[in-house]
């Protein structure tokens, strides 16, 4: 059994591991642990089901993370797992069954319907409730992060130009002061830049959430290897 407290790989954008998919055990014969997270349990059919979700038409094409190794898997179950557990501190992020409801309509519409939805969950080794269990964690990771972390993020019209400083050559752009910058600009690339400098802030912002949340866990690695 190797403990292991500082060594979860945690990846240059935490949010897309957050939102990419989520992991639920699905109880089978012969599962063994993995992992242990503050003293729950990481069982092996949980990579298994993880990986084979995260290669599937379930998950949105620009999400999919095929060829991750295992180690890869068992970290983003455990950060999972702490930011879930860190989620429920919060009464307010409550996620009702109509938001579910329509997530999960979206989902099989992009699956091509029920048929093809519940032939994946087959293929996967999820049931429909679990299926819908990851649904819902899934939103509540995106309405933590907005309600704890992008909402608290303010984009100043001097970040927009020093980008647009930084940028002014590929953007096209003739000004050569911060207040030319902004006048020659268009509105819709200065919300364009607005709103990628704010995910950025949003993702080191999460990262470093994800960071003091592994080091104070009590995370030990069981069988990391094949």
């Amino acid at each position: 059994m190797t403990a292991n407290r500082s060594g979860i790989r945690i990846g240059s954008c935490a949010i897309s591991i957050l939102l990419a998919s989520l992991g639920i055990c699905r109880a089978v014969l012969l599962d063994r642990f993995v992992a242990t997270v503050n003293g729950a349990v990481i069982l092996e059919s949980e990579i298994v089901i993880e990986r084979a979700f995260l290669e599937s038409d379930l998950v949105p094409e620009n999400r999919r993370v095929p060829g991750l190794s295992r180690r890869e898997i068992i970290d983003r179950l455990i950060t999972r797992r702490l930011m879930l557990n860190e989620s429920a501190r919060f009464r307010e992020i409550l996620i009702q069954p109509e938001r579910i409801d329509e997530a999960v309509e979206s989902i099989t519409q992009r699956a091509g319907g029920n048929d093809h939805l519940e032939a994946q969950l087959r293929t996967i080794g999820l049931s429909p409730n679990e299926f819908r269990r990851r649904v819902q964690d899934q939103l509540t990771l995106e309405t933590y992060v907005d309600q704890r972390i992008r909402a608290f993020i303010q984009i100043q019209s001097s970040d927009v130009a020093e980008y647009l400083m930084t940028h002014r050559e590929s953007l096209h752009l003739k000004g050569s002061t911060s207040v030319e910058l902004l006048t020659e600009a268009r509105e819709e690339l200065i919300s364009r830049i607005t709103n990628l400098l704010r995910e950025e802030k949003v993702n080191e912002r999460l990262d470093l959430q994800v960071r003091s949340l592994v080091d104070a866990a009590d995370i030990r690695i069981i069988q990391a290897d094949d």
